[in-house]
């Protein structure tokens, strides 16, 4: 550590001296000045992925002062929270509402950042509300490390050029992914994914789902709404249609929804006489309790196949938006994470899923299909396995925080063991 905090102080020095290198100060002397990272994140799934990168550096690494643009996940892991950025999270293109507001925002972050002086950046995932930002930070000669690589394999390819300008490094989630932006000039590797840092501990989530008092009946069905209000806006009345239906097969099924967050629960509207209970921040919980789970696409889909659980996943669109979407946007054959990862159809999806009353009956048959087929729900189960393999072998924690470390010269590079291997997932999933 010595060392790095020695180039930390003299690119401090070279800062005050306002020669080719001084892009900021600090009111510290350079000896005494702790290393800062900031880490930037504006959904709720980046403040998860933030939290865990913060406790694995406040393990390994203590002295170095954490700084967060996020939300609450990140200051409870530890992290000196300076703006609370999460909870305004929107989906899609942005009206001309949140285009002002991430104008506003880069603002605040420029005149904050030429005042207090970081590091190391590390923008997690949203690359939307990341990029300006990045740019700043390059811009003042900070390192850009991001969290978490944006989907650029599955649309808008020719984006990967701000990568390569505006970041030095990309730790991937997925496995890959590393192979597929090394091939477009962006120097990137393999961490694992967050969500499998720590093992299930099936005893203490059976408790939790006790706790909660989700109904008694069969089936039981858990739905997954996403998290930003256009998500749930387009497929919670789908999900609703599908639950009625169901109800005319199965009188006795039953639904529990997983809200991420109580201002999302509050949006979950469902009519009194539904079978349905509605809990927030509950997701690990209904993935244990249902026999079938429907899910908006997204990281939800990856926490579900996390417990082997069975799943439909959809994205509902407007029919033109959608068709614009499949046939000129989206460039790889399935959008749900675990289809993806193992470059075949592993979950039943729906993409695009139309709206409404149409939407239900679209979905419907389809999770029919899978309450009724004991051996297609094994089938599932069976290559959930073979997926979540690839990913518990790897330990995130130690990844990423190597990464981190070696951004900011206080360790030597790690040796990136197979990762050349577990880039693919024709290697990776070889026995499906």
């Amino acid at each position: 550590m010595a060392v790095c905090r020695f180039q930390s102080g003299l690119r401090r020095c070279r800062a005050r001296g306002g020669g080719k290198g001084g892009e900021y100060s600090r009111t510290m002397p350079p000896a005494e000045a702790p290393l800062r990272i900031l880490f930037t994140a504006f959904e709720q799934s980046g403040d998860e992925h933030a939290a865990l990168a913060i406790e694995a550096l406040r393990s390994c690494a203590p002295e170095v002062e954490v700084l967060a643009w996020g939300g609450p996940r990140m200051a409870q892991a530890g992290a000196t929270l300076v703006r609370e950025t999460v909870s305004s999270a929107a989906m899609g293109l942005p009206g001309a509402a949140k285009v002002r507001e991430h104008l506003a925002l880069t603002r605040r972050f420029a005149r904050w950042i030429d005042r207090e002086g970081i590091d190391l950046h590390v923008p997690v995932d949203s690359p939307a509300a990341n990029n300006p930002l990045c740019a700043h930070s390059r811009r003042k000669g900070v390192p850009v490390v991001r969290l978490v690589a944006p989907q650029h394999w599955a649309w808008a390819s020719w984006r990967v050029r701000r990568l390569r300008r505006w970041g030095d490094e990309l730790l991937c989630v997925l496995p890959f992914e590393p192979d597929w932006f090394a091939a477009r000039g962006v120097r990137a590797r393999f961490v694992g994914h967050p969500l499998f840092a720590t093992r299930l501990d099936g005893q203490e989530l059976d408790r939790r789902v006790a706790a909660l008092g989700l109904p008694e009946g069969s089936p039981k069905l858990g739905l997954f709404p996403g998290s930003r209000m256009g998500e749930i806006e387009a497929n919670w009345p789908v999900m609703l249609q599908t639950l009625k239906a169901l109800r005319r097969r199965w009188p006795d099924l039953v639904a529990a929804a997983a809200a991420a967050s109580p201002k999302v629960k509050a949006q979950l509207q469902a009519p009194p006489d539904a079978p349905l209970t509605i809990v927030d921040n509950a997701a690990d919980e209904i993935a244990r309790w249902c026999d079938v789970a429907v899910a908006v696409s997204g990281t939800v889909t990856l926490r579900i196949a996390r417990q082997r659980r069975p799943m439909v996943a959809l994205y509902a669109m407007p029919r033109l938006k959608g068709w614009v979407a499949r046939r000129l946007i989206v460039k790889t054959p399935w959008i749900a994470l675990p289809n993806v990862v193992a470059g075949q159809a592993v979950v039943p999806e729906l993409f695009p899923c139309p709206l409404g009353p149409r939407g239900g009956a679209a979905l419907t048959p389809v999770v029919e299909r899978l309450l009724e087929d004991d051996a297609q729900r094994a089938a599932q189960r069976k290559a959930l396995d073979r997926l979540c393999a690839v990913f518990e072998a790897v330990d995130p924690r130690r990844r990423i925080s190597e990464a981190l470390l070696e951004a900011l010269g206080c360790a030597q590079p790690a040796e990136r063991e197979a990762d050349s291997g577990a880039g693919s997932p024709s290697s990776a999933l070889s026995a499906r």
